[in-house]
């Protein structure tokens, strides 16, 4: 907002742009409150408010009104806001008056307040101003605006604008509409937005349909139970409004509606009620009251139909549950099954039936009773009758029928008869008495009586006492088994049992006081003590009545002395000084306590541990190495307390030492592993001098003897075997390896030698040397790099081609005798150029394939000047002498090309550096990955001279130099290879000619070339130097179709003894 005051505009930053300025009161000169004009925040220029007084107008007035300039609203001497008329008919200030002219929309004016009209002062107005809202167009904002004097006497000018947030109303949704059934709980599913995120509240009213009763009209989710339809009514649909406010505006409401649908008719069940089974005469009500029209808000007619049975009358066929009697019957006459039919309809034509079955049962017969008779006692094998009668209430004939229930079984001479007869079972004497219980039916009929029952007591005869006998008395000895002889007799023939006691002498313990024969041990009694006597006395028993007790003697007699029976053990046979332990023992027939006696009858006297021990032990005499055996003798006597036993005796042999140790051998080696052209000195030892050391002892693999030492050695003439004489502990064997990489195993023979004793060897352990797997690694890895060096000087693109047309873009594939190559090459005068060389070979049995992808691309500086970068990725696979090479890399770099102004020298240059990563995969021994950083740098210069008659001299000088520099990395055994780095410098003169023979169709070029090779070779394994010449030769025809086949050979060697190689070339070449 800018404030206009005397000249100059003031700027006001934020939201609220105040400014106030005391001046005098209103009552005073009106040139002493000086006019501000003010624009409004955003309005236009054409919009300014002027507060304060100018020519004689007080208050707050918008200036420039279409009116023309200075036009303000006023009335006479008093300038105002409200409602008043103006004179000149102007009018109040409107709001849309301040829409048009301050460039706003939705102005609303909340404070309109003007001078008092015609009074001239205004001392009394304390405000005039006034306070409205609006939207700027500008900007888009709503401010509040306050223009206005305040204060009747210290008066303020007031200019403020405040922004009003603008409130966003809330977007009500009510939710889908939704189909439910009748009478089911349904659950609004109200929701709102608000774009300003202010809480929102919720009123739903229901504005359709049957009014049902929400459970908060001012929740989100409220439920109601929806109306319940009948079946076949048509569905309703339910309408209601959801409105929510933020707290400052409602939204516009939402509706749902919700379509109640009535339920589906479902058919009626009849149900005539449960079967019922009653007694006639009586009546009966059917229950037809559990039928349903399963329907809401139906009913059901009932008509029942008696579809089998004796007939009989309803009180209502349409009653729900009409009665009826049943039809009489007779005492004995079979039921009589009636079976009634309801079908139940509804008014929609559904009905449905069901069957209810009444039985009818005759009416109940009376039983008879039944009167078994007295209880009787009666003697056993007595003949007994029982006595049966009975009684009818409804005086019809009976019939009898007895069974018996327990006791011996007895035979009834008729189980039918009133007083049926048998026999009592006939019982021992002194047996208890036995009841018989007899049971009695009656039957009138129709049913069966009571059961009545009667007990008939049978006695047994009178006990005659038994006899017992204690057996004969008897004499035995003590300790021994004795066996009572007890028996008895009964005159009834009853089971007898037994009851034995003793009466006298030491206690012992019967086997059974029960038994008729019961056994006990006799007391021990020593050797001349005095017997003893045992007595026991039996009573016996029939089951009725015991016995008098009969008695039996037992004379127990002490036994004679038996001398004991002395045992030393069986003979023996021990080492000389071995610790000997000698076993005796002995037996005594009266198990009396025994002491020993040992004595040594023959033999060195030896020192026994104890001498009346049963096993006493000592110390076998030490006895001279390979000498004679010595027999030792011992005697054992026992003693019971009474007599000595009788003598025995026992023989230990000692066994000299013998020597029968086998000697062993072991092996050892100066170093852990060996290198081809290396020997290996293998010290052999002997667990003890041996006799009979030769060459033919030992099994080598993957070596040969070169000698064979210990003592005196000595050839036998003719022989080529070594042989050493005598006794040695030890030998020294030197083998020479045959094969890198294979172990060198070494092992001495069983049998091969022997000891002083005559016992030959063992065969000693396998002893393996391992190949050097460091050095082989080491030698792979260069020859593979090597190889590759070579390799990659042969790929390198022809980059003084691109000073000429010589190759231009070809396919080309080139056949030797020794080597082979493919080339694919897009070089020529495009600033993009690819080369592809692969380059296959043979040397001393060994293959290698190596493929080089050049991708360059250079600026032509000048006519005589190119400079350009490339970048080369390769591939190789090469045999070495022990194994397999293989590495993938890459190289990156500048090259130049060039001609030396004035003459026809090109020269060419380039420096590539790289890596790659290799693998060595050695047979048998290691294999190991490696990573190496490599450098290829190549200068060469070369000159085209036409001579005469088709004929050109072109000399060429070229240089390359390669490095390549290994890592050192752990193999997968373990060894560690160290770094090494191998190079490669080549160096090459030489002088060549093409002489161009034209025909019609094609140009026949003959070529030649003499060249002379230095190379220098240099690794951790050797370092070469050569220098060698070369001679060329060939043919080659161009046809008119850009094909070109060429044939060379070659000899390369000259001028040196140890490299020689010859070959020939053929070239088909296809250029597009």
């Amino acid at each position: 907002m800018f404030l206009k005051n005397n000249g100059f505009r003031a700027l006001a930053v934020g939201a609220v742009a105040c400014f106030a300025t005391l001046i005098a009161s209103p009552s005073q000169a009106l040139e002493a409150i000086p006019a501000q004009l003010v624009e409004p925040e955003g309005a236009t220029g054409a919009c300014r408010f002027k507060i304060g007084a100018d020519g004689g107008i007080v208050g707050v007035v918008l200036e420039d009104l279409p009116f023309g300039n200075n036009i303000y609203k006023y009335t006479g001497d008093s300038l105002y806001f409200g409602n008043d008329g103006f004179d000149a008919g102007q009018g109040a200030l409107t709001e849309a008056e301040i829409e048009s002219w301050c460039a706003m929309t939705d102005v609303t004016i909340i404070t309109l307040d003007g001078a008092t009209v015609g009074t001239g002062t205004f001392a009394s107005d304390a405000y005039m101003g006034i306070v409205f809202q609006g939207t700027s167009n500008a900007d888009s904002i709503r401010r509040q605006y306050e223009f206005a004097l305040s204060g009747a006497t210290g008066t303020t000018i007031v200019s403020t604008a405040t922004v009003i947030a603008v409130n966003n109303a809330p977007t009500a949704d009510a939710g889908t509409d939704q189909t439910v059934a009748s009478g089911a709980t349904v659950t609004l599913a109200g929701s709102g937005t608000d774009p300003d995120s202010d809480p929102l509240t919720y009123s739903w009213t229901q504005t359709a349909g049957t009014t049902v009763s929400l459970s908060s009209t001012s929740a989100a989710g409220p439920t109601f139970t929806a109306p319940t339809l009948v079946p076949g009514a048509s569905n309703e649909t339910l309408t209601f409004s959801l409105i929510v406010n933020d707290g400052t505006d409602d939204s516009v409401a939402d509706t749902v509606d919700i379509t109640v649908t009535p339920p589906a008719n479902v058919l009626p069940t009849a149900d005539a009620g449960l079967d019922q089974t009653v007694q006639a005469p009586t009546t009966v009500t059917l229950d037809g009251s559990a039928s349903s029209s399963n329907n809401v808000g139906q009913s059901l007619t009932h008509d029942w139909l008696q579809t089998s049975g004796t007939a009989v009358t309803l009180s209502s066929s349409s009653a729900v549950s009409p009665t009826f009697s049943t039809p009489t019957l007779a005492i004995g006459d079979p039921d009589a099954i009636l079976v009634f039919e309801l079908t139940v309809s509804e008014a929609t034509g559904d009905e449905d039936t069901d069957t209810v079955q009444i039985t009818v049962q005759a009416p109940a017969n009376t039983p008879p009773v039944a009167n078994a008779g007295l209880d009787q006692s009666v003697n056993s094998a007595e003949s007994v009758t029982l006595s049966g009668s009975g009684t009818d209430a409804d005086a019809h004939p009976f019939s009898f029928q007895w069974t018996q229930v327990s006791g011996t079984t007895v035979t009834l001479s008729d189980t039918s008869a009133a007083s049926p007869t048998f026999t009592a079972p006939t019982l021992a004497v002194g047996a208890p008495s036995e009841d018989l219980v007899f049971q009695l039916v009656l039957n009138d009929g129709f049913d069966d009586s009571d059961p009545d029952q009667v007990t008939i007591t049978v006695n047994p005869p009178a006990n005659t006492v038994p006899i017992a006998n204690a057996g004969p008395d008897q004499a035995v000895d003590g300790g021994a088994t004795v066996a009572l002889s007890g028996s008895a007799t009964d005159p009834d023939g009853q089971t007898i049992t037994y009851e034995w006691s003793q009466t006298g002498g030491s206690a012992v313990t019967l086997s059974s006081t029960t038994a008729a024969s019961p056994t006990f041990t006799a007391p021990a009694v020593a050797i001349g003590d005095p017997d003893v006597i045992l007595t026991f006395s039996l009573i016996v028993n029939d089951g009725v009545a015991s016995s008098s007790a009969d008695s039996v003697t037992i004379t127990v007699s002490a036994p004679t002395n038996s001398a004991p029976v002395a045992d030393a053990g069986v003979d023996q046979v021990v080492a000389s000084g071995a610790s000997v332990t000698l076993s005796g023992g002995a037996t005594d027939g009266d198990a009396d306590e025994l002491t020993y006696v040992w004595s040594q009858l023959s033999g060195t006297t030896v020192s026994l541990s104890s001498t009346t021990a049963t096993q006493p032990t000592f110390t076998a005499p030490t006895l001279a190495f390979n000498g004679a055996n010595e027999v030792l003798e011992f005697q054992l006597i026992a003693n019971d307390g009474t007599v000595d036993s009788a003598p025995d005796t026992v023989l230990v042999t000692v066994v000299a030492p013998q020597d029968t140790t086998r000697p062993t051998v072991t092996m050892t080696a100066s170093g852990s592993n060996f290198q081809l052209g290396e020997n290996i000195t293998v010290q052999v030892t002997f667990s003890e001098p041996v006799s009979g050391v030769s060459e033919e002892d030992f099994l080598i693999e993957n070596a040969t003897i070169v000698d064979l030492f210990g003592g005196t050695t000595t050839k036998v003439s003719g022989n080529p075997t070594a042989l050493i004489p005598g006794f040695v502990s030890s030998a020294t064997l030197v083998v020479s390896p045959t094969k890198a990489t294979s172990p060198v195993t070494v092992q001495m023979l069983a049998d091969a030698v022997s000891d002083d004793a005559g016992n030959t060897n063992l065969a000693s352990a396998v002893f393996a040397i391992s190949p050097n797997a460091f050095k082989l690694a080491e030698e792979g890895n260069a020859e593979g790099m090597g190889a590759r060096a070579r390799a990659l000087m042969l790929a390198q693109p022809d980059l003084r081609s691109l000073m000429h047309d010589r190759s231009g873009k070809c396919f080309a594939l080139r056949v030797r005798e020794d080597s082979g190559s493919a080339c694919v090459s897009t070089m020529g005068d495009a600033p993009f150029w690819t080369s592809f060389q692969g380059v296959w070979s043979r040397n001393s049995g060994n293959d290698q394939r190596y493929v080089n992808l050049t991708f360059g691309a250079h600026l032509m500086q000048s006519d005589s000047l190119i400079v350009g970068a490339m970048v080369q990725l390769d591939d190789t696979k090469a045999d070495v002498t022990e194994g397999t090479f293989e590495g993938q890399g890459w190289l990156a770099g500048p090259y130049v090309v060039g001609r030396i102004n004035g003459t026809e020298l090109i020269y060419s240059a380039s420096l590539l550096h790289g890596r790659a990563e290799n693998r060595l995969e050695i047979a048998d021994v290691s294999e190991g990955d490696f990573t190496s950083r490599r450098t290829l740098a190549t200068l060469g210069l070369e000159g085209r001279y036409d001579v005469k008659d088709g004929l050109t001299l072109i000399p060429a000088l070229d240089v390359a130099y390669v490095e390549d520099v290994q890592e050192a990395y752990t193999d997968d055994q373990g060894n560690k290879v160290g770094s090494q780095v191998v190079s490669l410098s080549e160096s090459s003169f030489g002088i060549g000619f093409e002489q161009t023979i034209a025909q019609s169709s094609s140009v026949t070029v003959l070529t030649g070339e003499l060249s002379g090779v230095h190379s220098m070779y240099r690794s951790a394994v050797e370092t070469t130097e050569t220098t060698r010449g070369r001679i060329d030769a060939g043919v080659r025809i161009k046809f008119d179709n850009m094909t070109e086949i060429s044939l060379s050979a070659f000899y390369d060697g000259l001028g040196v003894d140890d490299y020689e190689a010859t070959g020939a070339n053929f070239l088909f070449q296809k250029k597009f």
